[in-house]
């Protein structure tokens, strides 16, 4: 074997480039520098063919990797950093800077590198020098067609643009981070302060602020998972940390427009994004280029399953690099810290609630003897959802903690499932707020985790629709022996979750996919429309075709035939009188233009038949084709409001292995409110992933 390959790993802060400066000045910047210089020294130290020499400031108790080969040389001075620096460089095979671009730091220790002939693993001094000017970037990408907010560049001397749209956003035109950055909401008077400082003053971008990192190398790059950066909200968009965006498509897609425009550059680089709030991402700008490794890089490692250091350097040796990630949510804080730590059941202390918010229903259940349901038409009401909640937990038992999941992010009084899911965050927290008890409020995820309402909103599509996964993994955890179906039937829709080894095996998790695979059917026992089912109905010994109206809906059709009990005091029906057997009979004979005169309660009842096998034909269409993707279930559990026609599905296709009925086994409130039902109990009972 030859000798290890030598980096030296420089990251300013912690390595001595500030000495001289008051060590109380720089607590933050050596919390964040110290994060970035410690995951990177980690993966490196992890490589056996790499020896790791680095610097650190002799005024800092920073913590090195021990018992991995490498060398930390610690320095007092300004004179000794200067000679200690040249040393490692000249010495190396490599070097890996890290340093912030204001002022030109960090095109100039690039030059000092470059000059010493040593290699760089990061990006030239003529690529730093241009991502460190945020105009030069905007000229760049502005001739490649990469949309970024307008804006100009402001010398000391320039005139003030008064007329500039606002809101806008100053900052320094070679700024690091959020150094200096400021949202004006005026631009008639000048806000430049410092008279060495060059400026851009550029619109304000409304969305998700996010941020991407690429490694970057002669065959081209790599882009890695996007994450959304946590900012504060005052005007000086402070970085507070970051977690993993996890409906990441159009982020991807600008990240490669972008890298299709760099120039030639090796290394690692971070790109700073708005996601904007078309869903299509046409509303999607790049904010800045970030010429060196970022602070997401501690959470990227976390998430590799390889080595995040090692993909750098295959990239900058033209070898290239696949990545291969975790499916963990990670999240962490601007110093580096992670934020994603599995708990055990205890650590969600005191008793849970948990709340299921559809578009048409509100569930609570303990997982215990409280269950409850009530009807809420949010679509009518949004700004009601708060005190619906208040009312649904009146005769609730005290708890510590709520745990939400939802589909109401669907209801169409919200333009997106972004705005839906905030909206319900927003009302979910003022009710837990006017609670006596103040629970904490915790959201269950698509990933089987429970999160902070703040990271849900950051992440709103792991969010939304994550009731099913709350049912199905609870249903595979009871059942983890065994191979299985869950098929659960509500008022609106059926699901059908494949199961096994104690986990859901769905192929969708959000309800495009889920109904392009056929594990959703958007059909259920009360609220689905007749005329949606069948395009014409038997009449006196015919056909009859049926009107497009929403005359009646599948309510009527089990009222009539007996499977749901009739209520005087539901309303909540296709022409708004009571559910009852009588008035079920006229809605059903409007279906063909007819009324009671014309239509019988024989005719009533055989529409009703035909509707309900038109339910069967959709519900046999898919379990034929999720049955088809694996083998045939040895267990199927159903539940739901419409388990009876669950059932039914069952003989129609002929299965023959074993039935579980969640309404024989918890009762039938705790069915008909499975998700929150079975999320109390995932809560109570199973490991949770609670990220802050």
């Amino acid at each position: 074997m030859g000798r290890p390959r030598q980096i030296f790993l420089y990251e300013h802060v912690t390595g001595g480039g500030l000495l001289g400066a008051a060590t109380e000045d720089l607590q933050a910047l050596q919390a964040e520098g110290g994060a970035m210089w410690g995951a990177v020294l980690r993966d490196l130290g992890r490589i056996d063919a790499v020896r790791v020499v680095t610097m650190v400031d002799g005024r800092f108790d920073v913590p090195c990797p021990s018992g991995m080969g490498m060398r930390v040389h610690r320095v007092n001075s300004v004179e000794e950093w200067e000679q200690r620096f040249d040393e490692l460089a000249r010495d190396a095979d490599d070097v890996l800077l890290i340093a912030p671009e204001t002022g030109g730091v960090l095109t100039r220790l690039t030059e000092r590198v470059e000059r010493l002939g040593a290699r760089l693993l990061s990006p030239s001094s003529t690529f730093c020098a241009w991502g460190a000017d945020k105009t030069a970037v905007a000229t760049t990408m502005a001739q490649a067609g990469v949309p970024m907010p307008h804006g100009v560049r402001l010398a000391a001397t320039d005139p003030w643009p008064s007329e500039f749209p606002a809101p806008a956003v100053l900052k320094p035109n070679d700024g690091c981070g959020s150094d200096r950055v400021r949202r004006l909401d005026d631009c008639s008077t000048d806000a430049r302060y410092g008279a060495e400082t060059v400026w851009r003053l550029e619109k304000f971008a409304p969305g998700r602020a996010a941020s991407v990192a690429c490694l970057c190398g002669p065959t081209g790059f790599v882009i890695l998972p996007p994450c959304l950066q946590r900012l504060s909200d005052d005007g000086e968009f402070r970085y507070l940390g970051g977690l993993r965006l996890v409906d990441e498509a159009s982020a991807v897609r600008l990240a490669e427009r972008v890298c299709a425009a760099l120039p030639p550059v090796v290394g690692y680089i971070g790109l700073d994004l708005v996601l904007g709030p078309a869903d299509d991402g046409s509303d999607d700008v790049l904010i800045e280029v970030n010429p060196r490794v970022t602070t997401s890089y501690v959470g990227l490692a976390q998430m590799q399953q390889g080595n995040l250091a090692e993909g750098i350097i295959r990239m900058c040796d033209g070898r290239g690099f696949e990545p291969r990630w975790n499916a963990e949510l990670v999240s962490f804080t601007a110093s580096g810290e992670l934020r994603s730590d599995r708990t055990e059941p205890d650590g969600l202390q005191g008793s849970v609630i948990a709340l299921d918010i559809g578009g048409a229903n509100l569930k609570a259940s303990d997982g215990g003897g409280y269950s409850r349901a009530a009807y809420f038409p949010l679509w009518k009401s949004p700004e009601r959802l708060a005190d619906a909640v208040d009312t649904l937990f009146a005769d609730a038992p005290p708890c510590s903690t709520w745990v939400v999941t939802m589909t109401g992010e669907l209801a169409d009084c919200f333009r997106t499932k972004r705005e839906g899911v905030a909206a319900i965050l927003d009302a979910v927290e003022v009710a837990a707020a006017r609670c006596a008890a103040r629970p904490r409020v915790l959201v269950y995820l698509t990933d089987g985790t429970f999160v902070s309402p703040e990271v849900a909103r950051l992440g709103p599509l792991q969010a939304a629709a994550s009731n099913w996964h709350a049912l199905a993994a609870f249903v595979a955890r009871r059942f983890r022996d065994s191979s299985g179906l869950l098929i659960d039937v509500g008022s609106t829709t059926c699901d059908l979750i494949p199961f096994a080894d104690g986990a859901p095996t769905a192929t969708g998790h959000t309800d495009p996919d889920r109904l392009a695979s056929g594990e959703l059917v958007y059909t259920g026992v009360v609220r689905s429309p007749v005329c949606a089912l069948v395009r014409s109905l038997p009449w006196r010994g015919g056909m009859c075709g049926t009107a497009q109206e929403l005359f009646a809906t599948t309510l009527d059709a089990y009222l009539v035939l007996g499977r749901l009990p009739e209520d005087l005091e539901n309303c909540n029906t296709a022409d708004g009188r009571p559910a009852t057997i009588e008035f079920a009979r006229d809605r059903l004979a409007r279906c063909i233009c007819a009324d009671r005169e014309s239509f019988d309660l024989a005719d009533a009842r055989a529409a009703a038949v035909a509707i309900e096998a038109a339910q069967w034909d959709l519900m046999s269409d898919a379990w034929s084709r999720v049955v088809a993707r694996g083998a045939v279930p040895e267990v199927v559990v159903v539940g739901g409001q419409g388990e009876f026609l669950a059932k039914a599905l069952l003989n129609r296709v002929g299965f023959v292995g074993r039935v579980v009925s969640l309404s024989a086994e918890f009762g039938d409130e705790a069915s008909r409110a499975g998700p929150a039902y079975a999320l109390a109990r995932l809560a109570m009972e199973g490991t949770i992933l609670c990220s802050s």
